[in-house]
């Protein structure tokens, strides 16, 4: 399974279920959007995983790369 399969994945979770998989967000619990740093790309950036919640359940997600 690739990142973007297990990312994909994720959509219809809810908030407990995502936090059992990747522990807990850097973002607030009560967020509707959560961001996770997941490693760092060929250059070193920092690669990032955002989920988006409502109702609380993961409805979209991206993944950037940021220094």
């Amino acid at each position: 399974m690739t990142h973007e399969d297990f990312f994909e994945s994720l959509i219809g979770k809810s908030k407990h279920e995502v936090r059992n998989l990747l522990n807990a967000p850097r973002t607030p619990f009560e967020s509707n959007e959560w961001v996770y740093q997941i490693g760092k790309n060929y250059f070193g950036l920092n690669r990032r995983l955002y989920l988006f919640f409502s109702d609380d359940l993961v409805y979209d997600f991206f993944t950037s790369s940021w220094a």
